[in-house]
């Protein structure tokens, strides 16, 4: 059974920095998941499995770390695949973004096969199902359909994010109370649920007011905000941090 999320509880921040070196900036400077991707292949681009490994070995055993294993397409098995070698290579979390799957059925297939194949082989490691706020644009499934997709394939965590990265937030495309709503929905089921998408300034004050389980950022964790190449900046993180409290 998956614990039930609290409006009270604290709110994690996730990460993600370039490598391990600027993973443990970050975690020294406040931030309670290290999250790996590779913003060079998408939103949620999959990263090496070294790199997790190393960021794994680096931190410290108690920071969670996630993994994206990619925008992925309508492809189960493959999917299911990337994300065993996520899990192999040391994430916690394992983060699917549903960006091939144009309907809640497709997206539910992919979404349990992910599932059943981690069940079986790392139970423990958990299951982020992430849909993107700007799917109008972007032609991906709506976000509505999330919380379905969640529920029947078994994922103990939902998300949400942009999947352009153009320096728009997730608020130009979705309103707060359509968050709020799946917000909402998420702790009814006592499902986990992160917001990301451009975070920063008002638009990260926004996301917390909303009580999350997890607010994501990179570009705002990064000198200058450069989502490729920036290195994750520990008095950003702190400050990030402290609007958590």
């Amino acid at each position: 059974m998956f614990p039930v999320v609290y409006e009270s509880d604290m709110i994690k921040l996730l990460v993600t920095p370039t490598d391990e070196r600027d993973a443990l900036v970050a975690v020294e400077a406040g931030a309670d998941i290290i999250d790996v991707k590779n913003p060079s292949e998408g939103s949620l681009g999959a990263a090496l499995p070294s790199l997790i490994k190393r960021i794994r070995e680096t931190i410290p055993p108690e920071i969670p770390v996630s993994a994206a294993v990619g925008d992925v397409p309508y492809l189960p098995g493959t999917v299911a695949q990337a994300a065993l070698g996520a899990a192999v290579s040391g994430a916690d979390y394992v983060k699917i973004g549903l960006h091939g799957p144009k309907d809640s059925s497709e997206a539910v297939t992919v979404m349990r096969s992910v599932c059943s194949t981690l069940n079986e082989f790392h139970p423990n490691v958990r299951v982020v199902a992430c849909a993107y706020g700007d799917y109008e644009r972007a032609g991906t499934l709506n976000p509505t359909l999330l919380p379905h997709v969640a529920l029947e394939s078994g994922a103990s965590v939902m998300m949400l994010d942009t999947a352009v990265k153009d320096g728009r937030s997730l608020f130009e495309f979705q309103s707060e109370a359509n968050i709020k709503k799946l917000i909402d929905q998420a702790n009814e089921h006592g499902i986990e649920f992160a917001l990301a998408g451009s975070l920063s300034g008002d638009s990260f004050r926004r996301a917390i007011n909303l009580r999350p389980h997890t607010v994501g950022v990179r570009g705002a964790a990064l000198r200058e905000n450069d989502r490729r190449d920036g290195r994750v900046d520990g008095e950003l993180v702190a400050a990030l941090k402290s609007l958590l409290a």
